[in-house]
């Protein structure tokens, strides 16, 4: 599979000049979803930002970033926008916090497609209705005419899905948007996602802490820790990482078998082993 984003030696600082993700090298292809797992604050969504251009005021990106063969980080805000509005679709963690409320579903779905596609009213519903359809919205033309609070947090992840497609983007970056939902609704959409990637031929960046979940819908996985990638794999490889912090986080995952006993967590003493294996890396 062709390259299709690769970051090399990335890294994002805050105007304190503190590093909050250093010398990140990864790779996404055509086709392929790769998977970035790691604790809350391990660098994670700042890596996902970096590569959207969306970083907070007074925080700037280092290193490189090519897409399709074109530095990003060269870019100015306009072209960076531009970029974005054609090549990239955005999925977040809870699909409520992204849409209007007091608008229709169909009126955030069009919207996009009528200022990134210039699509006219009646061509941008149209299409609207086939989206929505792709991804598994039943009833779609009376869907679309609902408000957001009548949707199921699953059904609005999947409308969020289908805005993040209208533009019809080479590259996914999904930040945790399994998460919110119940058990079987991110079943639901973890196919989903998948089936578009392989349907379409895109990338995929997708964020977790659910390592099972990585293991089974990403093709590579990438570990970070304290902002940095201490580990990679073929995600079906997940269990013989021999890395002590992915074996960390393989033994704090909660286990039906394990009854009432308490949940391993990575104390001082071998956070402190791991900050040793990480400096010799």
């Amino acid at each position: 599979m062709s390259v299709l984003v690769e970051a090399n030696g990335l890294a994002v600082r805050t105007a304190a000049g503190e590093d909050i993700v250093s010398r990140v090298d990864l790779q996404i292809a055509h086709g392929e979803i790769v998977g970035v797992i790691g604790e809350s604050g391990s660098g994670k969504s700042m890596t996902l930002k970096a590569i959207a251009g969306i970083l907070p005021t007074g925080v700037v990106a280092r290193g490189s970033i090519v897409y399709e063969g074109a530095e990003l980080t060269h870019l100015g805000r306009s072209e960076y926008r531009r970029f974005r509005d054609r090549e990239l679709g955005i999925v977040y963690q809870d699909p409520r916090a992204h849409v209007n409320p007091v608008h229709t579903v169909g009126d955030f779905l069009t919207e996009a497609l009528r200022i990134n596609r210039r699509l006219g009213r009646r061509e941008a519903w149209a299409r609207a209705v086939e989206l929505a359809e792709e991804v598994g919205i039943a009833d779609a033309r009376a869907q679309l005419r609902a408000y957001p609070y009548q949707y199921s947090g699953g059904m609005l992840q999947r409308a969020v899905i289908a805005a993040a497609l209208a533009t019809e983007p080479r590259l996914i970056l999904a930040d945790e948007p399994t998460t919110a939902l119940d058990v079987t609704r991110q079943a639901e959409v973890a196919a989903l996602l998948r089936s578009q990637v392989r349907e379409r031929q895109i990338g995929m960046m997708f964020i977790t802490h659910d390592l099972e979940l990585a293991a089974a819908l990403c093709d590579r996985v990438y570990v970070m820790y304290r902002g940095r990638i201490v580990d990679a794999f073929v995600a079906d490889r997940l269990a013989d990482s021999e890395h002590p912090y992915t074996r960390a986080l393989l033994r704090a995952r909660p286990k039906l078998e394990s009854g009432r006993r308490r949940l391993e967590t990575i104390d001082d003493a071998l956070r402190a082993r791991i900050d040793e294996e990480v400096a010799r890396a």
